[in-house]
């Protein structure tokens, strides 16, 4: 009889389940994204990611080993779609783990993690790096961990590890040392100076609307550069007024809101918006076009007189693709720029439409499916080279900048153009004027949060998951919150009354005191003098029906509500009226009438009372009432005692 090793079958399992997922991504990597699966360097969702082991150095040049590069090549697909950002954290949290794995067990394998190893790594990530990338790096080691234990991917549980780094990065207080994260006063005079002008050039229309986009609400500029084109959101108050906002998605897990706007930028926000949508709308027409399929593309009027697969002159292909006739010469020139074929002949409409869809993004007509934003509905949607100093548009490619090209636009570097520089601005000023658009975001935080806006308040407008996060916008130094301290505890008075107070209820103060009842307080009809200390309610709040209850002559609120009770318990009463003559038989239903008629008759006494011309205003109405009170019930309690003591007595004389 043989021996069975249940750990190394459970073992073999799990390698073999690794191996499998491995094979799936490498087909979905090779297939589906056209990467290729054997090189160490790959370009995913823009973002350059290169398969190489930890180094002390700057550069990372030694390739992972062989059987853990497959699974971090495995995992990165599993991971994709995802944000740029994540993918530039994932690869150096996955070194971490090679190289302690080489270190520790002098292993590649990622089924050997274990406790010891993830406590190995916690160490070696807070020797190596700052605080702040640790904090970073530490939120990625835990989404792997709880991926290998999801996948049952490890030969020993690590389902229970817990990770011991905390939340201590250094820019949470302020010290003075981050002030460099605040925009300089003079760059918002200088883009306010610039915006306020007739502007022409794309790129300075790109770079002031966004700018101005961005000073709207405390905004990422990744969040700014998805705005949809009806981002311009409008809604009355309750007091009339009418008040602006823009829809953004948050970009780190707070989902889609309302940013609301100040009403000094309603009017700034809205030039800005205009001038992108005057500058985009071709593109946004080419996009709107290229969601169609080739029947509906045909059939569109300017298509339909050419056949599907009859032969276009370079003229002809010029006119579909500009909608104006173009001379042969310069439409040679105009299909070279597109890097087009500039031969007559060669295209037919349908070969054409077949090689424009070609040139659309990856994903395409979606730019983002899970917020279901398309191209065509995109604010900053422009035609590639649109920026470009010296080409012209490539008006058969579609393109959605990002934060490179507005920090091309506005850093300071040698021998490049900025928006600066093409002002005057750069040399007025011997030093070099350093901005970058997350500035803004610390600068609205800190006015936000040094004019008292609450933590809540201030997270939600600025699209946090958490208000914990509102800690490293705080750049309000200690000096300013001692000097509010000092202002608030030298002036005589901290509050402010209202001059305009609504007077809802006639009962002045005195007379309300003049109940002479310490336990009071207001109900729905008007008084309660039940003293909840000595006990609860035993009228379950049925308050009508109470001798606790005072009501007060002169309070219209009060007398409207009772009769619109009355109303209601008539049409309880017809109810339950027609359902007893059906079955006469529900006791239950009689009980509830008499119930209502009870309500009905004490309804009718008080409003009466309270409709009385001889009774003044401000008299107190307390009705009797029949039912038990606390004074009752300890008297027949006392009786009830008393009656049993006699029995007991009779039968001890007998």
């Amino acid at each position: 009889m043989s021996v069975i090793n249940i750990e190394e079958l459970k073992n073999k399992k799990i390698s073999e389940s690794l191996s499998a997922f491995i094979e799936e991504m490498k087909c979905v990597a090779i297939y589906e994204m056209g990467m290729d699966w054997d090189s160490d360097k790959w370009c995913v969702n823009r973002v350059g990611i290169k398969f190489t082991k930890v180094s002390e150095k700057t550069k990372h040049n030694e390739k992972m080993n062989s059987a853990f590069i497959c699974f971090a090549k495995a995992y990165v697909i599993h991971e994709y779609p995802c944000e740029p950002h994540r993918l530039s954290v994932i690869i150096p949290a996955l070194r971490c783990f090679e190289y302690i794995l080489d270190k520790k067990l002098d292993s590649d394998n990622i089924c050997n993690v274990n406790y010891s190893i993830l406590e190995e790594i916690l160490s070696f990530i807070k020797r190596k790096y700052s605080n702040n990338y640790v904090f970073i790096l530490n939120k990625e080691l835990k989404r792997i961990v709880s991926f290998l234990h999801e996948k049952s991917f490890t030969y020993k549980a690590i389902g229970n590890w817990k990770s011991t780094i905390r939340d201590n990065r250094d820019n949470f207080l302020y010290d003075g040392k981050h002030s460099d994260k605040l925009i300089k006063e003079e760059v918002l005079y200088i883009f306010a100076d610039i915006f306020s002008q007739d502007l022409t050039d794309i790129r300075d229309i790109f770079t002031t609307s966004t700018f101005a986009l961005l000073m709207s609400a405390p905004s990422r500029i990744s969040e700014v550069l998805s705005l949809t084109v009806d981002c311009m959101y409008t809604q009355r108050t309750r007091k009339g007024d009418q008040k602006w906002g823009l829809r953004f998605w948050a970009g780190k897990g707070f989902g889609g809101d309302i940013k609301w706007i100040p009403s000094v930028m309603v009017a700034i926000t809205q030039k800005a918006i205009d001038r992108i949508l005057d500058a985009t709308k071709e593109s946004r027409r080419f996009a709107k076009l290229m969601e169609l399929d080739f029947k509906s593309f045909h059939n569109q009027p300017q298509f339909k007189r050419y056949r599907e697969n009859e032969a276009l002159t370079i003229i002809q292909v010029c006119e579909i693709l500009y909608n104006r006739v173009i001379s042969e010469k310069e439409g040679v020139k105009i299909l070279k720029r597109l890097s087009l074929k500039y031969d007559n002949n060669v295209y037919s409409l349908k070969t054409l439409w077949e090689e424009l869809q070609s040139r659309l993004p990856e994903g395409f007509p979606w730019y983002n499916k899970k917020r279901n934003i398309k191209y065509s509905n995109l604010l900053f949607l422009f035609f590639k080279d649109t920026f470009h100093p010296n080409k012209s548009d490539n008006i058969i490619e579609v393109y959605n900048p990002d934060r490179r090209l507005f920090q091309a636009n506005v850093l300071a570097r040698k021998n490049s153009d900025n928006i600066f520089r093409r002002y005057g601005y750069q040399k007025e000023h011997e030093r070099k004027i350093n901005f970058h658009s997350h500035q803004v975001r610390h600068l609205l935080n800190t006015l936000a949060q040094r004019n008292g806006m609450t933590e809540y308040e201030l997270a939600k407008w600025s699209g946090r998951a958490s208000i914990k996060q509102n800690r490293v916008y705080n750049h309000v130094s200690e000096e300013e919150v001692l000097e509010e301290y000092e202002s608030l505890k030298s002036s005589d008075t901290n509050y402010l009354i209202t001059k305009n107070i609504t007077i809802r209820d006639p009962v002045s103060k005195e007379a309300l005191l003049s109940i002479n009842h310490g336990a009071i307080h207001k109900t729905e009809f008007g008084y309660c003098v039940h003293d909840y200390t000595l006990s609860p309610c035993e009228k379950f709040r049925d308050c009508l029906n109470c001798s606790e209850q005072i009501c007060v002559k002169g309070n219209f609120d009060s007398l409207e509500r009772l009769k619109e009770r009355l109303i209601d318990t008539n049409k309880l009463i017809d109810i339950t009226i027609k359902n007893s003559d059906e079955n006469d038989s529900q006791l239950d239903q009689d009980r509830w009438l008499t119930f209502h008629l009870k309500n009905k008759q004490r309804l009718q006494e008080l409003i009466g009372i309270l409709e009385n011309n001889e009774v003044p205003d401000g008299s107190f109405i307390r009705l009797a009432n029949k039912s038990y009170s606390h004074l009752s019930r300890v008297i027949n309690s006392n009786k009830l005692l008393e009656h049993k003591n006699g029995e007991n007595d009779v039968k001890k004389i007998n």
